[in-house]
């Protein structure tokens, strides 16, 4: 799908309002919105796998070798699940109309090689969604070592917090990460949350979340298209309000002449979400270990990386990640989403648009 100029000439906020979204100006209450405080128990949004459940993967992995079926034409009816597809609405409903964030915890790594990982983690995916490609390459299922799920080249200074975290949303409805060795803290925050906090501190400046912004697509995109993506970074639309913000793109946007140069309000509402995600009050600290797969709505939560538990202590670390358009996703405009082709089942929603080939890593 080709980019339209919308970067040409970014038009006054008034217009960035457009007749299928409009612009949320007063405070949404839980579940969208939560604190640090509103999630201190981590039952509220795990889903520990059970004996039975493993025993269902297991199944179904036999069933996959013994049929023989290719890992990117594997589908959810080649992958059954009885008890755990059921089961898996508890965390898909978490994701959408809940938290936003899930952890199904207990896959035993240990116990599968690593081919073994790769399907039973993509066989999960289909039963929560359909995937997209993750760059221009086509590629499906990404494997990562901590702290580098996502390599652009530019991470200007600006972006990260004392700390070195940088929040931000990925490129697609949902993300999915299975850790498959060492562990280590994710770090989080409620973009509703972000948002409200911006209301009561800044409300002047939310208007401008509603406006057109340029991030860089870092070569990710076919010669047609434009090296950039012009979309707002809120979205109210269907009583629904959705986040889009990555800090990093943001900037290294301004590389390109024809882009917009942002302004000094827009360093100050980009300050303030950086400062918001990582303040005490919002931000939400989740220690992830190996077989833990971790699902995030990326209009719903900001994220940032793995980080070593210990400060450095343990090994490198490694994991698999899918991007994931929702089978049950929200509804959006046509100017605040793209489609992508997904192998099997047409277009997807989010994610790169491949050049030619669809790759699994």
């Amino acid at each position: 799908m080709t980019d339209q100029p919308k970067c040409a000439q970014r038009p006054a906020p008034e217009s960035a309002t457009t007749t299928t979204s409009g612009i949320r100006t007063t405070e949404l209450a839980a579940p969208a919105s939560w604190t640090s405080r509103d999630l201190s128990e981590l039952g509220q949004w795990s889903f520990e796998l059970t004996a039975r459940h493993i025993d269902e993967l297991s199944s179904a992995l036999e069933k996959v070798r013994r049929q023989g079926v290719p890992l990117l034409r594997l589908t959810s009816d080649h992958f059954p699940l009885p008890t755990l597809a059921v089961d898996l609405q508890r965390p898909a409903d978490t994701l959408e109309n809940g938290c936003g964030f899930a952890v199904i915890k207990g896959l035993p790594v240990q116990q599968y090689s690593e081919s073994d990982i790769k399907t039973i983690f993509w066989g999960l995916g289909q039963h929560l969604g359909v995937p997209v490609s993750q760059d221009a390459g086509g590629h499906l299922v990404t494997k990562g070592r901590r702290g580098n799920e996502y390599p652009y080249r530019v991470v200007p200074l600006a972006s990260r917090s004392a700390d070195g975290l940088r929040f931000r949303t990925g490129g697609s409805d949902a993300v999915a990460l299975l850790c498959t060795s060492g562990g280590g803290r994710r770090s989080m925050a409620s973009s509703t949350a972000i948002y409200n906090q911006i209301l009561r501190e800044r409300p002047e400046l939310i208007q401008r979340m509603y406006r057109p912004f340029c991030f860089d697509r870092h070569g990710e995109h076919c010669p047609e298209e434009f090296p950039y993506r012009s979309v707002p970074l809120a979205c109210w639309f269907a009583g629904r309000l959705s986040i889009r913000y990555a800090r990093a793109q943001l900037e290294s946007a301004q590389r390109f002449p024809e882009v917009p140069r942002l302004e000094p309000l827009d360093v100050e509402l980009f300050d303030l979400i950086d400062a918001l995600a990582n303040s005490q009050a919002l931000r939400v600290d989740v220690a992830v270990e190996a077989g833990d797969i971790e699902l995030y709505n990326n209009y719903h939560v900001l994220h940032t990386h793995l980080r070593p538990a210990g400060h450095g202590g343990m090994g490198p670390g490694e994991q698999y990640r899918l991007w994931l358009t929702l089978r049950h996703g929200r509804p959006l405009p046509p100017d605040y989403v793209w489609e992508t082709r997904t192998p099997g089942e047409g277009l997807g929603r989010g994610g790169v648009s491949p050049r030619d080939v669809i790759a699994l890593n």
